[in-house]
């Protein structure tokens, strides 16, 4: 093997050795000196993808319409239809802003009793809901109940209903002479008004107007409906 003409590393041209099949100058060559390098690789930093909202959105759209679709084919649900919320009902009326009066119309007294009108008025800023039957009983001057509480008068209303801000419905309201009545079941006493409840509340209003009660439960003198417009 032909080694050629190697430089030393000094560099100078008597250091120049003839290299060839020669033991005794092969041995005397230089040893080739090894160049160590380091490649640097430069990274190309990868910008984030950034998706558009509304592609996003989309997508989500797109694949609860698919689940939907999918759960049409499930037995029992194939038919289901989604609920939509109903109007919320209006409030209850509340004692504190309803007017409570009686009215007594031309002509009210039958045989053995009196009829009149027990009227509700909303002064509230909202409308307001009457449902059922409202509480009515006698008092005394001291506000004390005398006798027993109303009873119910004709059917009870399908829906309620609904008082706008001003406006009045009225209650049937019925009064039995209490001189129709046995003495020992119906000592009578002198009432000084009505104690009303609006129905679903607990708390009454006082309704002065003077008539003749019963003293002790037991004879029902009062009957009263429900309010309608």
């Amino acid at each position: 093997m032909d080694w050629g003409i190697l430089r030393t590393r000094g560099g100078s041209e008597d250091a120049n050795l003839t290299c060839g099949t020669n033991k005794r100058n092969r041995n005397r060559c230089p040893v080739p000196t090894r160049v160590n390098r380091t490649v640097t690789i430069k990274e190309t930093p990868v910008k984030p993808v950034h998706r558009a909202p509304h592609r996003t959105l989309a997508k989500a759209c797109a694949a609860v319409g698919v689940l939907a679709s999918g759960l049409g084919a499930v037995p029992g649900l194939g038919g289901a239809s989604v609920a939509t919320a109903s109007p919320a009902s209006p409030p209850s009326c509340a004692t504190s802003t309803t007017v409570i009066w009686l009215y007594i119309p031309a002509g009210s007294a039958a045989a053995g009793s009196s009829y009149f009108d027990l009227r509700f008025t909303n002064l509230s800023k909202h409308t307001c809901s009457l449902t059922g039957y409202p509480g009515v009983s006698a008092v005394s001057l001291m506000g004390q109940q005398l006798g027993s509480a109303a009873s119910s008068l004709g059917a009870p209303a399908a829906t309620p209903v609904d008082l706008a801000s001003g406006a009045t419905a009225s209650s049937t309201l019925r009064i039995t002479d209490v001189a129709n009545f046995p003495v020992a079941s119906c000592p009578q006493a002198d009432a000084a008004g009505l104690r009303v409840y609006p129905p679903n509340q607990k708390t009454s209003k006082i309704v002065p107007f003077p008539f003749s009660a019963c003293a002790k439960v037991g004879e029902v003198f009062l009957q009263v409906e429900v309010p309608k417009l």
